[in-house]
């Protein structure tokens, strides 16, 4: 298996459409030199896919190292995909068939190739329990420089539809808990269908609440500080549980504050609220019960509401 310490990876996740005119253009450019289906029942899925590509290719074309470049920015960066069947339940709205064909179409016509080494199996052994597991690597592809910087422009926009509605970590005790974050591994996730088993009419219920969010946020999306845009969120529970965690997670969640408050929805400037800031405020309007002895008034100001309704005398509360 290749050093993960010697390259660095933009992953293929087909969750993107076009969000603007150059990328349409982009993707029907795409569609006819692939020779792709533009009609019909799979139309749709090849444009996510298409755009999907084509958001990879840009991120790769930003990062991608250059003369003066040391250290990590001078690793060479592929394109990942996962071949393992179980890894495209995490994208709903295409699948793995199509999605494989179509990267498989990319390497026909010369766009992307195989980085020699890439996607073969390791085996890993757990400290804990002595089990032997496999653990499948991506495959990875370069991509031909004539992608990378004659066919991406750099100025596609593109907007996040597909991510997972649910996803479920699965059960971990505290020991097997350190040794993954010691070995920089990802959280073990509950597979779909045993999701579906476990929780039953619960797992449904969640993600057709999700799906509806979804299907609102569309028509109003949340335009990223980078011209790309967010209509989608995952609902994250823990410890193979349905009732512990759920919050939603979307491509908004790894920004830093100063860039998440760039976004706008609608062309409206948004705002944060500190989620442990607002638990008082929850606790108080769930139970019904002012919180004495938090201010100098003896009674409890909610701040949150100072920021949605003009106070009285112009003048905000502390």
């Amino acid at each position: 298996m290749l050093d993960k310490s010697f390259y660095r990876l933009v992953p293929f996740q087909p969750v993107w459409e076009p969000f603007n005119s150059e990328a349409e253009a982009h993707c029907s450019a795409v569609f006819v030199d692939l020779g792709l289906e533009c009609k019909g029942a799979t139309a749709s899925k090849n444009r996510l896919l298409a755009a999907s590509f084509l958001y990879a290719a840009n991120s790769i074309r930003r990062k991608h190292p250059t003369d003066h470049d040391i250290g990590y920015d001078a690793l060479p960066i592929y394109l990942g995909v996962s071949r393992k069947a179980t890894a495209w339940s995490q994208y709903p709205l295409v699948g793995k068939d199509l999605s494989l064909a179509f990267i498989d179409r990319l390497i026909a016509v010369n766009w992307i190739a195989k980085v020699e080494g890439s996607g073969d199996r390791g085996f890993v052994q757990d400290e804990l329990t002595g089990k032997w597991t496999a653990n499948p690597t991506m495959t990875m592809y370069h991509l031909e420089d004539s992608v990378v910087f004659d066919g991406v422009s750099g100025i596609e926009k593109f907007l996040e539809v597909g991510r997972p509605l649910l996803k479920v970590n699965g059960p971990e005790a505290r020991a097997q808990r350190e040794v993954r974050k010691a070995k920089k591994l990802a959280k073990p996730i509950m597979a779909s269908k045993d999701c579906k088993q476990k929780f039953r009419g619960e797992y449904i219920q969640a993600g057709k609440r999700v799906q509806a969010l979804n299907e609102f946020w569309i028509k109003h999306p949340l335009a990223l500080y980078n011209g790309n845009a967010a209509a989608c969120a995952t609902r994250v529970f823990h410890d193979g549980r349905i009732d512990a965690g759920g919050r939603f997670y979307g491509s908004w969640t790894g920004l830093e504050g100063p860039l998440r408050l760039r976004s706008t929805i609608g062309e409206e400037q948004v705002c944060q609220i500190d989620i442990k800031g607002s638990q008082p405020t929850l606790l108080s309007a769930l139970l019904g019960i002012k919180m004495n002895g938090v201010s100098g008034r003896g009674t409890w100001i909610d701040c949150y509401t100072q920021m949605v309704i003009p106070p009285k005398n112009g003048c905000v509360e502390n």
